[in-house]
């Protein structure tokens, strides 16, 4: 019997092993979001980071809560939901998002304000009707959490004078098509993920 034990937990791990790592990501959407700009924020996020060697996992609050494994786990949220207006926050230095950070140890939870992407995009009060809006919001939030992902996954505050890792963004930026990791920062992630093999060519994309 513990032969046969044995034999079942190693078939496991070799099958593990053959798989690509797993990162999930918990999040739910506020009910502000339409679903065209949840369905682009996943098909941008997973753009961004189909160069790392990872499979990307969604995951609600309570799906994550029913212990399945992971390889990398960041959760999502957003502050303040995702109403078309909000009174800024006074004396709050504004971002379109952050990674938390505590006593000087980045963690892997995350925190997008749609409010100021919304501003910066000028889809405040049509993503809800317009489809092609919903899209550019969806795209734009993406690449705001494709930015506070590296800064999760890697443990690091460093940033690239171009790519998705400047330290701040444009409208170009968040709408425009062509925007992704550079080759160095996404080798960085590799290491940081542990799927940089020796001698693997830097990844670029553009779309």
């Amino acid at each position: 019997m513990l032969g046969k034990i044995l034999l079942l937990t190693m078939t496991v791990s070799m099958s593990l092993m053959a798989q690509r790592p797993t990162l999930a990501l918990v999040m739910e959407f506020p009910d502000e979001v339409s679903p065209a700009a949840r369905d682009e924020f996943r098909q941008e996020t997973e753009r961004q980071l189909e160069g790392a060697g990872v499979e990307v996992l969604w995951r609600t609050p309570q799906q994550a809560a029913l212990h399945e494994s992971f390889h990398r786990v960041v959760v999502l949220k957003f502050r303040d939901g995702c109403a078309p207006a909000r009174t800024a926050a006074r004396g709050r230095i504004p971002a379109l998002g952050r990674t938390f950070v505590t006593d000087g140890q980045v963690l892997p939870f995350v925190e997008l304000d749609c409010h100021l992407v919304q501003e910066d995009t000028g889809t405040g009060q049509c993503h809800a009707r317009s489809a092609a809006c919903a899209e550019r919001l969806g795209r734009a939030l993406a690449r705001v959490a494709a930015h506070e992902l590296y800064h999760a996954l890697t443990a690091s505050g460093v940033h690239d004078k171009q790519g998705i890792m400047k330290p701040s963004f444009d409208h170009q930026d968040l709408c425009g098509t062509e925007l992704s990791f550079s080759p160095g920062a996404m080798q960085r992630l590799r290491r940081s993920l542990g799927t940089a093999a020796e001698g693997a060519t830097a990844y670029s994309r553009s779309f």
